[in-house]
């Protein structure tokens, strides 16, 4: 059977879910939340947030440790438009290969049992 991860995050805070193919059930695996709301970069001139972008390379890092134990097969990406940008940029191409879906919209504060009803997951 394969297994689906779904990630639903923003800039700040990220829950990852597992999706049980049998029953379509989601189970809550993590929440994941950025130490520091904002972190900006260097440059005077960006209103670039330097910390999300470690938030999405953190967040990489742990779905590859993931997918290289054969926690799953399938990924679905749920994030804010900008966040989900930041997050494709960091994942490597074995990883990339994972995803089936993404959704650019920010669902932080949807209730974890009213995402399945929002979330295509192929």
């Amino acid at each position: 059977m394969t297994q689906t991860w779904v990630l639903v995050g923003d800039g700040s805070h990220a829950r990852l879910f597992e999706v049980n193919e049998a029953t379509k059930a989601w189970s809550l695996l993590r929440r994941v939340d950025r130490e520091h709301s904002r972190e900006k970069t260097d440059r005077p001139d960006s209103h670039e947030d330097g910390g999300e972008h470690a938030f999405a390379r953190q967040l990489a890092a742990e779905l590859e440790t993931g997918r290289q134990g054969g926690k799953f097969a399938r990924l679905v990406l749920v994030a804010s438009p900008k966040f989900l940008g930041q997050l494709r940029g960091e994942l490597k191409a074995p990883l990339a290969a994972c995803v089936v879906k993404s959704h650019d919209h920010d669902f932080t504060q949807v209730a974890d049992d009213e995402l399945p009803g929002r979330v295509e997951l192929s």
